[in-house]
């Protein structure tokens, strides 16, 4: 038998064990972490990489809801409001910076 098709034969033997479920579930932890990279520091962030990645862990959770327990389901809604917190307090500084203006009051209220 041919090497190439033995390693096909063999790769489609892998495939046919994995459920599906598990793999999303692992594809969500994953693109979890990719968006909490991509919403650290420079030369990390990457706010566009980081908001596709929330959106395909959102994208994921209907089609999980019915494999997951209620503790899975919660800690999967907790995560994705936890990057959507993250992505937001990194977008709103960018943007308080780039935007022009006055300069902002102290944090205590006191002017300068």
């Amino acid at each position: 038998m041919d090497p190439a098709n033995e390693r096909d034969e063999e790769i489609a033997r892998e495939f046919a064990d994995i459920k599906v479920h598990e793999l999303l579930v692992n594809t969500t932890t994953m693109l979890a972490s990719i968006a909490a990279i991509r919403l650290g520091e420079p030369p990390d962030r990457d706010l566009e990489q980081a908001k596709l990645a929330i959106d395909a862990i959102k994208a994921l959770q209907r089609p999980l809801a019915d494999f997951l327990d209620d503790d899975m389901k919660s800690q999967l809604n907790g995560l994705i409001a936890s990057l959507q917190m993250a992505y937001v307090n990194a977008v709103v500084p960018a943007s308080a910076a780039e935007a022009p203006g006055d300069e902002a009051a102290p944090p205590d209220g006191d002017a300068a």
